[in-house]
């Protein structure tokens, strides 16, 4: 009995040792040890290598963002240097496109700008938010002015113009890009009141190969060919409304502008609609736009005893639509979008007063004393004006990509009286005292069908997380009546630099 007793004990015991070591086998949970914090701001390049997601620069409620890009470019029909005007110069072709240029170029990648945003919650998953956004160029500070540009070449015709020119929503003043106030819930969505971008401006950078840049991209370069439907002063609302609903598949939104020109905004009606979604690596967005007697600002070819800063407008209406997708598989991410926009004659061909236009100080002179200052018979039959775009983007590691695309735009012929072939002086040279006439390239009138073509490559590489630098081409072709007024068909662009994200 005391034999058994023994051998029983020892088997206990041997199970028992046994399953501890097939215990101590098995895989067991532990819990991961924390990450590591994030130095943000213990010097300089701890900052520069973290992302703005990982190390926001806060103060409060206040959070800031932004960008600064500087460049420099080589074009062969270039224009010269402005620090006022959103584009600074011409990589795409241009009116005042004329002979080779080295020079600085701001914003090649995309404006510069800083913004402030608050966002202070409420009750429930609503949030109190606003945001006050400002563009400049960042090599002389100034601010990002459109029409400026225009005013530093008026009375002059484009082959005589100083600096490059060129129309915006950018006007100069302390809000130029953005300044609202709002309400906003992941439930029932976002209301925002002030100074806004139209739907069409805020999504065409995201459906853009280049990200709607200046140097590389004929969709971030022209808001008259992209978001501005025909008339790039209109990329904005300086007073309007919006609301978006957004449940992260799908989402809607309207806007529109409060009052006419004067609270400052660029038309006496304007509004839009957009729908769109994001199906695994699909994105997509239709949107709707209409504006009444919008303004599209311009410059007199001779002096005429008016002071500078007032300039010519064309008014129109217009009705346009756009589609635009991005489809995004591994490491590569394709784009494709069409653009349709009817221009027409004006609602109203004698509006009152053209002044405090884009909620700036610019006006137009609306009378009868100076030949041209508006013209609202611009569009004898409507103007269709329309753009593709196709390109894409490449990640070939985690610190270097390959962008690129092609755009084409291409316009009716909208005046069936119009002669279309045949050489032509420049509008506005010939016979004008001091300026002798100069010959011009595509059709002799503004009015017939044309095309404009620009293709682009760029590499992007990033050193550090906070820091693009970059380098590619770009060329740009120009005809028939898109061409009329141009000393030059083509335009072949170099452009490098390095852009700071903050």
């Amino acid at each position: 009995m005391k034999a058994l007793k023994t051998i029983l004990l020892a088997g206990g015991a041997s199970v028992i040792m046994a399953a501890a070591a097939q215990a101590a086998d098995l895989p067991t949970k532990k819990t991961p040890p924390a990450p590591a914090p994030v130095q943000c701001f213990t010097d300089f390049w701890s900052y520069l290598n973290t992302s703005a997601t990982d190390c926001p620069l806060k103060v409060g409620i206040l959070t800031v963002t932004g960008r600064a890009d500087w460049g420099v470019s080589a074009e062969t029909n270039g224009a010269a240097f402005n620090s006022r005007g959103p584009d600074a110069i011409s990589p795409i072709i241009g009116a005042q496109g004329n002979g080779s240029k080295f020079e600085l170029a701001p914003g090649m990648m995309g404006q510069s700008f800083v913004s402030v945003k608050a966002a202070v919650p409420i009750v429930s998953d609503f949030k109190f938010i606003g945001e006050w956004s400002i563009a400049f160029d960042p090599f002389t500070l100034q601010l990002a002015d459109g029409p400026g540009s225009d005013v530093d070449n008026n009375f002059a015709p484009a082959p005589y113009r100083p600096t490059t020119a060129g129309s915006s929503s950018y006007a100069g003043q302390w809000d130029n890009r953005l300044g609202y106030l709002g309400i906003s819930s992941d439930t029932f969505g976002t209301v925002k009141v002030g100074r806004l971008m139209t739907f069409a401006n805020e999504l065409m950078g995201a459906y853009d190969p280049t990200g709607g840049s200046y140097g590389f991209s004929l969709l971030g370069y022209s808001g008259g060919f992209s978001s501005g439907f025909g008339i790039t002063e209109t990329n904005r609302y300086n007073v309007g409304g919006s609301y978006v609903w957004d449940n992260k598949t799908f989402h809607v939104g309207a806007e529109t502008q409060f009052g006419g020109y004067a609270e400052g905004n660029d038309a006496r009606t304007l509004y839009s609609f957009d729908a769109g979604g994001k199906f695994g690596g699909l994105s997509i967005d239709g949107i709707y736009a209409h504006a009444t007697d919008a303004v599209s600002f311009g410059m007199y070819s001779a002096p005429n005893g008016l002071p500078a800063s007032d300039l010519t407008a064309t008014l129109s209406n217009y009705d346009a639509f756009t589609l635009m997708g991005r489809y995004n598989i591994g490491a590569f991410t394709a784009f494709a979008g069409w653009m349709h926009t009817d221009l027409s004659t004006p609602t109203d061909p004698l509006p009152p007063g053209l002044n405090n236009l884009l909620g700036s100080s610019y006006n137009v002179v609306s009378n009868t004393v100076v030949a041209k200052s508006v013209s609202y018979g611009a569009y004898p039959q409507d103007k269709i004006l329309q753009h593709i775009w196709i390109g894409g983007k490449y990640a070939i590691n985690p610190q270097l990509d390959v962008e690129g695309g092609y755009w084409h735009v291409w316009q009716n012929n909208y005046d069936t009286a119009a002669t279309c072939t045949g050489a032509y002086n420049i509008s506005g040279t010939g016979g004008t005292t001091g300026f002798a006439a100069v010959p011009g390239v595509g059709a002799p009138s503004s009015h017939c069908a044309g095309t404009e073509d620009a293709a682009s490559v760029v590499f992007v590489y990033r050193p550090v997380k906070r820091i693009d630098t970059y380098a590619g081409v770009t060329y740009s072709t120009v005809a028939g009546g898109m061409a009329n007024g141009f000393m030059q068909s083509g335009n072949t662009a170099f452009n490098a630099g390095l852009r700071l994200n903050f």
